[in-house]
């Protein structure tokens, strides 16, 4: 009886287990079926036929696919050209698309099944026509109150860009040139204005013999409720440079609402600001991850982005009136990781440099667990990968430190991260983990086709073999102390850098905000930060300190450092103690503070001196 019951139960098991198995198997080929077999549409939410800076969503639509997980890539091209990707893969099935040139567009979304890797693809084209319907130009406002988009005939010599100003004042601002496009509309963003103020504007066409300029057209701006408190403080004998006008500033956090990236003059107005869209405005734009990372040339910026509610991040270019050109995100690019065998990253951090052929540099934050490293028995590790991505987002090149740097010298004060602890990025294999590089700053090298990278938790500046993405990675030399350069010039007692930022090349010198973290250690309200400028015989791995202004304030997290037309420097402080704001400082060659621009209760991750919104300057 026993005997027969444990057989009845066997054979009752093995029935469970098969049906099991079969289930299995079934479902695998029913979704593997659904996902073969899903049919999609690409689908605007306008007509065919709209205008120049209309925004037109488009929505992938798939039947038979019930809750199956697909990311959604779009693809845009004028007709017959190659496509560009728009959205890298992302969970979301619709995209935002504000062209700015008239013609016959391709527009193509790729789905991916999440599970499978089976793809679909769907193209469709779509016409946008000129905003002109004489020979007149055209001013439009926007749905930012202090852009306009300004639409002018066409030109076939030459080039074409936009002159504005206040009514009655001098001079002109202008935007980028565009080469003129023969039978077809000139389209351009005219940013930079004070809200509610009236501004005059017209175009100007070069050609090889020729300067020619339009009639004056007038518009008044809208209002805008981006209003801040500023302290403006000139020096005695104050030169400032004012070449470089306007002051982008890449506002990080703090206590007053509407925190967003935003441009002022020199007197503190602003003149422009990043208007967060959509479901952005439903959450904390201050939130760890949002934040401008750098303008880039002819009026469009990079910017970091929570999304799925702070969960994934990406990054995105985006254009003046804050419309999405192009964006890739954590999970696509750690997809293509795997791909490529290599390790995930957490969390987009503190870069993206776009270089002139069209590569984009990110730093990604890494977390690795090792044992008996930087600690007893398990430790979690953070470090800094640089990403290489191509012109359509997709990784060609990694710079891993865990493989080119000493994983056994500590961070200098030995960081740590939580996850709770603010200015860390999020970690998932320990409750505590050491936070080793903390890198912050990437500068291209175009003598050598090199990189620069600024490791702030390691007080260095390192030179890394990069070759325009030929190169080996190796570390070719370190700046900073116990680094491979001599000082040569310096009695100060503490003369290097330490914990710095945004270190790069202008010309022969080497700019660097020095936080200070490690020479004020103990003592950070008798210490203040300094703006240093060095210039190196990398052969010989000499150094000579030129430049070492006191900026009279400590800022222990954050800050910039730029070269100004006039010879001076501007020094951002970003999260000053213990005043609690953020200061952007322009100072001579010999340290002399010539202009200063307060704001209290913010963090600045950066900020730059522009001639205008489209000019991003770095002294050659």
């Amino acid at each position: 009886m026993m005997l027969s019951r444990k057989y009845a139960d066997f054979h009752r098991c093995r029935s469970v287990l098969l049906a099991f198995v079969l289930t299995g198997v079934l479902a695998t080929a029913w979704m593997s079926a659904r996902a073969a077999t899903a049919v999609f549409e690409l689908v605007p939410l306008s007509p065919s036929g709209q205008v120049v800076g209309n925004t037109i969503t488009w929505v992938a639509r798939s039947s038979g696919t019930g809750s199956d997980p697909w990311r959604y890539r779009f693809s845009v091209g004028l007709a017959g050209s190659p496509l560009n990707v728009v959205r890298d893969f992302k969970q979301e099935n619709f995209f935002e698309w504000t062209p700015l040139e008239e013609g016959m567009y391709d527009i193509e979304v790729t789905a991916r099944q999440l599970d499978t890797g089976e793809t679909s693809q769907v193209k469709t084209t779509f016409e946008i026509r000129s905003r002109i319907t004489g020979s007149a130009a055209l001013v439009t406002a926007t749905d930012h109150p202090l852009v306009f988009l300004y639409s002018a005939p066409s030109c076939s010599i030459g080039q074409m860009r936009v002159r504005f100003r206040l009514v009655g004042a001098e001079p002109f601002a202008h935007t980028a040139w565009k080469p003129c496009q023969a039978g077809k509309s000139m389209n351009f963003y005219v940013g930079g204005l004070r809200a509610h103020s009236r501004y005059e504007i017209g175009h100007e066409i070069q050609d090889r013999s020729s300067l020619r300029s339009s009639a004056l057209l007038r518009k008044t701006t809208g209002f805008s409720l981006l209003l801040r408190p500023f302290t403006v403080t000139n020096g005695a004998d104050a030169q400032p440079s004012l070449s470089e006008g306007v002051l982008l500033r890449s506002i990080f956090g703090g206590t007053q609402l509407s925190m967003a990236p935003m441009a002022t003059d020199l007197s503190g107005r602003v003149i422009w600001y990043y208007r967060w869209r959509g479901i952005e405005n439903l959450r904390f734009p201050w939130a760890l991850g949002n934040y401008l990372v750098r303008p880039l040339p002819g009026g469009t910026m990079l910017l970091f982005l929570n999304y799925r509610g702070g969960f994934d991040q990406l990054v995105r270019e985006i254009d003046l009136v804050g419309n999405p050109l192009r964006e890739t995100n954590v999970e696509e690019l750690n997809r293509q990781l795997a791909l490529r065998g290599e390790e995930p990253v957490v969390f987009f951090s503190h870069e993206a440099l776009r270089l002139s052929n069209g590569h984009t540099l990110i730093l990604g934050t890494v977390e690795r667990i090792t044992w008996g490293v930087q600690g007893l028995g398990r430790v979690d590790i953070l470090g800094d990968m640089i990403l290489d991505l191509d012109e359509n987002l997709q990784v060609v090149w990694t710079w891993n430190p865990f493989d080119h740097l000493d994983v056994t010298r500590k961070a200098v004060l030995d960081e740590k991260c939580t996850i709770v602890t603010a200015g860390c990025p999020p970690i998932s294999q320990a409750l505590i983990a050491n936070d080793w590089t903390h890198a912050n700053a990437i500068d291209y090298l175009p003598e050598d086709g090199n990189l620069l990278l600024t490791l702030r938790h390691q007080d260095w500046v390192v030179k890394i073999d990069y070759r325009d993405g030929l190169g080996t990675g190796q570390v070719l030399w370190r700046l900073g102390p116990d680094g491979d350069f001599a000082l040569t010039n310096s009695n100060d007692p503490y003369p290097w850098f330490s914990h710095p930022h945004d270190a790069h090349f202008e010309g022969n010198q080497l700019l660097v905000f020095d936080n200070g973290n490690t020479r004020c250690d103990g003592r950070p309200f008798r210490c203040n930060s300094r703006g240093q400028v060095y210039e190196l015989d990398e052969q010989n791995l000499m150094a000579r300190l030129i430049v070492n202004a006191d900026l009279g304030v400590y800022s222990p997290a954050f800050g910039s450092a730029q070269g100004l037309s006039n010879g001076n420097y501007h020094f951002q402080s970003g999260s000053t103690i213990p005043s609690l704001s953020a200061k952007s400082i322009e100072v001579t060659p010999d340290g002399e503070q010539v202009l200063m621009l307060e704001t209290p209760l913010v963090l600045e991750y950066r900020a730059f001196r522009m001639r205008d919104l489209y000019t991003p300057y770095k002294r050659n």
